[in-house]
């Protein structure tokens, strides 16, 4: 139910006033808080908000978002999978859904971050890096 909500409010959000409304609304559920706590001047800048562009990406990513089926057979998945997790994201982590998730793969190995949230390539770089040729590596 909260993502139904919140994949609706960024469409309505995007529509109303642009990408820079939304990252002014949303990012610091999305974001760790050491990565908030240094880009905190770069937000809350426009005095005015633009509307996006209906026929702009990241609209259609937005909403296109709501109707993404996730309920995917992971148990017939052939391969070594990496679930990599940021705790600090607000709005998607669930601690249930990714315990359910990662029962459900046959060969995985998870990599929680407790110090990242949603962005991860954005916030810890060096860490995902470091997480991905090491699973690699093992392989």
């Amino acid at each position: 139910m909260t993502l139904q909500w919140f994949n609706e409010a960024l469409v309505r959000c995007v529509e109303v006033g642009g990408l820079d409304l939304f990252r002014d609304l949303f990012t610091s559920l999305l974001f760790n808080e050491h990565w908030l706590a240094a880009k905190r001047a770069n937000f809350f800048k426009l005095r005015f908000y633009t509307s996006i562009g209906r026929q702009s990406g990241h609209y259609n990513l937005f909403v296109h978002a709501k109707a993404a089926n996730w309920d995917l057979p992971y148990e017939q998945l052939t391969l070594p999978t990496l679930v990599i997790t940021g705790w600090q994201d607000h709005i998607f982590f669930d601690a249930g859904d990714l315990e359910a998730l990662f029962a459900r793969l046959p060969q995985t190995q998870r990599f929680d971050m407790p110090d990242a949230g949603h962005l991860i390539p954005v916030e810890q770089p060096e860490a995902l890096v470091h997480a991905l040729l090491t699973f690699a590596r093992d392989l």
